[in-house]
């Protein structure tokens, strides 16, 4: 196993059970998929809870606009996205 100041980008090699895998760090890209599915689930989780509320059309526009400004601030490493 290669010491943490060994890995880069590149691919490595991990066994689990009798399974090798190719294991690499995460790309930037990979980040920002993972941020962006983050608030796509916060904001359908959100927009499923609202809408088992009985609420006014204003009231549930009020907290759809709150929902969408609040799932940007969502990403994969804060409390909300996890």
């Amino acid at each position: 196993m290669p010491k943490p100041e060994q890995i880069s980008g590149a691919s490595i090699p991990m066994k689990i059970g009798n399974t090798t895998y190719q294991a690499r760090t995460l790309s930037d890209k990979d980040y920002d998929e993972l941020h962006a599915y983050c608030r796509f689930k916060f904001i359908e989780e959100s927009k499923l809870s609202i809408d088992s509320m009985l609420l006014s059309k204003e009231a549930r526009q009020e907290m759809l606009t709150s929902v969408m400004l609040a799932s940007s601030s969502v990403t994969f490493n804060s409390p909300e996205g996890s």
